[in-house]
């Protein structure tokens, strides 16, 4: 009997649905969870919109079972979108709109993952505007993280429409749903998020990274420019390591997001900031051999071609150690690159600096030397009388006048 009703549950035949059920003790079974299958779920998913209706006219309570992923009959109909057995599946049983499959997953979510805009809007009108924000999976994505992960603007539109405070809403990874559209490069997305409020451009996920990193690092440069645009102050955010952004693109290997970059920061101390292993973003670029990303540096922006990293390694130094190893190819053209823009090398360096100093240690021993000489002149040894008698005058040495032979 059982398998006969899944048989006629899939091919909706309505007929022979009140002869199957009789008194109603198979759909008892089935709420109480006695088989591993439901016809309504079979139904739902077929479309077959009054073979659902009959059931549930028959048991209501069919709307609450779950088959063996822990879907409802409202997962199923949510992401076919079929509107008709939606709204017999919520008018039945309502709260079943925030149910949760394996994956923590309400129908919500499985309407906007399959872009079924008005199964959504059925869904979000019987649903309160807290419990879309709560409405997370397993991985804490809310409604909105979903749609914009999709790149369903429209969906995400609507969201925003029934509750603002989508938009800040963070996920575990802590990314706000800016963060996924950055790095997706939904600028359609992107651009709706920051009108709502342009600070989500200074939020931080787990690694640190807010979006505008974020979109440095995918190389999304109409995004990166946008967000400069609306949060230039973002752009100064650095990471745990002490990466700026401009690190990032250079990891990265994302020369236009860098070139974007370097023509709207001023600041000479940022573009020569150094990471916690002592590097500047020259030194990354000859580390990565990225003969493009050093020239890129050095002809778009005042940088210093002889920092010295915590290795006390030049830019030059890094690219002589790897010539020396045998990296002959590349690193000769970066080293004539480095020549060009009179880069040196750690140990050049350091002997400029030791002529210098020796050259003020000499001067400070001159000078010494000669106070000395002065004090001696000014002040003999053995003081000088303070007053005039028969034997001496005032201001002679008394050393000189006790022991002439000594002092001459």
């Amino acid at each position: 009997m059982e398998q006969r009703l899944g048989e006629e549950a899939s091919r909706g035949n309505v007929e022979s649905l009140h002869e199957i059920i009789g008194d109603g003790k198979i759909l008892d079974k089935i709420v109480e969870g006695s088989f591993n299958w439901s016809p309504l779920h079979v139904a739902a998913s077929r479309g077959h919109t009054q073979f659902v209706q009959q059931l549930l006219n028959s048991n209501s309570e069919l709307a609450g079972v779950f088959d063996s992923e822990h879907r409802s009959a409202l997962h199923l109909a949510s992401a076919k979108g079929y509107v008709e057995i939606v709204k017999a599946l919520i008018q039945a049983k309502p709260e079943m709109c925030l149910s949760r499959d394996r994956d923590g997953r309400n129908p919500l979510h499985i309407a906007v993952k399959y872009n079924q805009e008005e199964t959504l809007i059925l869904l979000v009108e019987n649903v309160e505007c807290y419990d879309l924000i709560n409405a997370t999976d397993s991985n804490g994505n809310t409604l909105l993280h979903v749609a914009v992960f999709n790149n369903k603007f429209t969906l995400a539109k609507l969201l925003l429409d029934r509750n603002v405070e989508l938009a800040e809403a963070l996920n575990s990874q802590h990314q706000s749903a800016l963060h996924l559209a950055s790095a997706k490069g939904y600028i359609e997305i992107v651009e709706a998020l920051i009108n709502i409020n342009p600070n989500l451009c200074l939020v931080c996920d787990r690694d640190g990274r807010n979006p505008l990193h974020i979109a440095a690092i995918k190389g999304h440069v109409n995004v990166l420019q946008v967000l400069v645009r609306v949060c230039p102050q973002a752009v100064q955010v650095t990471l745990d390591r002490d990466e700026t952004i401009l690190h990032l693109c250079v990891n990265h290997n994302q020369q236009q997001a860098l070139e974007v970059l370097l023509k709207v920061i001023t600041s000479r101390d940022f573009v020569n900031a150094k990471d916690r292993c002592g590097n500047n973003i020259l030194h990354l670029a000859t580390l990565n051999k990225q003969l493009q990303m050093a020239r890129c540096v050095l002809d778009n922006c005042i940088i210093d071609e002889n920092a010295r990293n915590a290795n006390n390694h030049t830019a030059m130094d890094v690219v002589l150690l790897a010539k020396k190893n045998g990296d002959l190819d590349h690193n000769c053209n970066t080293e004539d690159l480095l020549q060009q823009a009179h880069a040196k090398r750690a140990p050049d360096f350091q002997i400029g600096e030791w002529t210098t100093k020796g050259r003020d240690l000499l001067m400070a021993v001159a000078t010494f030397v000669a106070t000395l000489g002065i004090q001696s002149g000014v002040n003999p040894p053995g003081g000088v009388w303070q007053d005039n008698s028969s034997e001496h005058r005032a201001g002679q040495s008394i050393l000189a006048y006790n022991h002439p032979s000594s002092y001459k």
